[in-house]
């Protein structure tokens, strides 16, 4: 076999798998990002209104798949001004210096019928952990489809709250987030675009 004959046969599983997964896109006018924490013991909900990313996934290899998720966390939205205000300051999201909370995948796999587990780093101001998320990935019932799930994160691992604000009898250290998301296909293929590496 040539060499040249021999590169492509080692490349072909790669090739197919990535033709194989299908990228997709979010709508954010559908959709929600929430996260629910705790103020002096009362739990209080906020969202994001805006965000942005990738997935590209194929269900019969999942391994294979990858996404990013951006959010815009200045655009966060608990119903109270004065509390978005705060939330976008120095003391918490500081968003000024970091307009971006990002999730990086780095693994995917499945965990039954359209269920999976991604784990990625998560980047919330200027530090960057790894978590893992329990997702669901269904036909969406107006077409496209809808990604949804949880995780838990504790906020002051990312800084989130600093000077008084640290005390977790006045905001509880963990914070749930949770989304519902629709999702349209992705035809640019932005992110998960490039085969893997053989």
């Amino acid at each position: 076999m040539k060499s040249r004959d021999a590169l492509l046969f080692l490349l072909l599983p790669a090739y197919s798998v990535v033709a194989g997964a299908e990228c997709w896109k979010p709508d954010p006018s559908p959709s929600k990002v929430v996260f629910v924490a705790s103020q002096a013991g009362a739990p209080f909900e906020g969202s994001f209104r805006s965000f942005s990313g990738c997935i590209c996934l194929d269900p019969a290899n999942p391994e294979t798949g990858n996404m990013e998720i951006n959010i815009d966390t200045a655009a966060v939205d608990t119903g109270i001004p004065e509390f978005d205000d705060a939330l976008r300051g120095a003391d918490f999201f500081d968003t000024a210096r970091w307009p971006t909370a990002r999730f990086t995948s780095t693994a995917i796999k499945s965990t039954g019928e359209g269920k999976y587990s991604v784990r990625g780093q998560f980047t919330l101001r200027d530090i960057t952990r790894e978590i893992e998320v329990p997702f669901s990935m269904t036909p969406a019932q107006a077409g496209g489809m809808q990604i949804s799930g949880q995780t838990v994160i504790k906020r002051l691992d990312y800084n989130i709250g600093l000077g008084e604000w640290r005390d977790t009898r006045w905001v509880g250290d963990e914070v749930t987030l949770r989304f519902t998301v629709a999702l349209t296909q992705d035809d640019g293929k932005g992110v998960g675009a490039t085969a893997p590496t053989p």
